[in-house]
């Protein structure tokens, strides 16, 4: 995107003729490609881009918050060759993030759920262990059941976020002969029922 991606669907092209230059007016468009055109272009300026692209929507507020900076500036190095590789940008930016608690006690809206997300719900805990999939009523999960005062994990199970409670309901019904704890529009079904 931040390369010219607009470029890259020439018909009848294997690849992008090197002539072609990519704009450059974005600040989001490596040093390298500004200068010497989309021909350039390697996975550190996808690098530069995208840590480029990120590093605006962190306030320099807490300790973890300053780490995501430095890293982000890290892959903004004028020099691809100082730049991170994407697998060690990956691993240092999920280290970081797995770090960080929700501290509003807002749970944000289900499709915003990824791995690491702990859902309170009736007398449980689940921490999403990943998204399977969405569909037309909701959104289903894997999830690890934990105890609420000592994170211990009991299971794992299949989730499902219901959209509505009508669907919610209707799910319920359609489910009935499965083991199902339902509250605030979230199934959980045992595993061995799935």
């Amino acid at each position: 995107m931040f390369s010219g991606l607009r470029l890259t669907r020439i018909a009848d092209l294997g690849t992008l003729p090197v002539e072609i230059t990519a704009p450059s007016s974005s600040p989001e468009i490596a040093p390298e490609i500004r200068s010497g055109g989309i021909a350039s272009a390697t996975s550190a300026s996808d690098v530069f881009s995208i840590c480029e692209s990120l590093k605006g929507l962190f306030k320099e507020e807490n300790d973890i918050s300053n780490k995501v900076i430095k890293k982000l500036l890290l892959g903004c190095a004028e020099k691809p060759a100082d730049r991170p590789v994407t697998a060690v940008l990956a691993k240092d930016m999920s280290d970081l993030v797995s770090k960080l608690k929700v501290t509003s006690g807002v749970l944000p809206h289900a499709k915003y759920w990824d791995e690491g997300t702990e859902v309170n719900f009736g007398q449980s805990k689940y921490r999403v262990i990943a998204k399977l999939g969405s569909g037309g009523w909701g959104t289903t999960f894997k999830v690890v059941e934990l105890d609420k005062s000592t994170d211990e994990e009991y299971g794992t199970y299949v989730a499902k976020a219901i959209h509505t409670e009508l669907e919610g309901n209707s799910a319920i019904r359609a489910h009935k002969k499965n083991q199902v704890i339902y509250n605030s529009h979230l199934h959980v079904f045992h595993s061995r029922d799935c």
